[in-house]
């Protein structure tokens, strides 16, 4: 698995839930998993804004509803790029 979008992604979700029930448990570490989960959020946003705006298939209008959809509703947003959006989004070139 070599794509670095659903890699970043993935360990957001993952981590994410982790540190959660961690906290809930009152584990020690707990914020620092939540921290790295959050950072994935981060770098999964900011790859997937720079390849949609990269993308010369879409205008900007959609380039907007990706952007905000992305800042707002990041999680169900990013399970739509990855699943829907990002094939007819990306052309061959783009993909990381």
């Amino acid at each position: 698995m070599n794509d670095k979008l659903k890699i970043t992604f993935f360990a957001y979700l993952i981590l994410t839930i982790v540190g959660a029930f961690m906290k809930l448990s009152d584990i020690d570490f707990s914020s620092v998993v939540m921290s790295i989960g959050i950072a994935s959020l981060v770098i999964f946003i900011f790859l997937s804004l720079s390849e949609i705006y990269q993308s010369t298939r879409i205008d900007g209008t959609e380039k907007f509803m990706w952007t905000v959809g992305m800042l707002l509703l990041s999680f169900f947003a990013g399970i739509a790029y990855l699943i829907w959006g990002r094939k007819r989004i990306i052309t061959p070139s783009l993909k990381y």
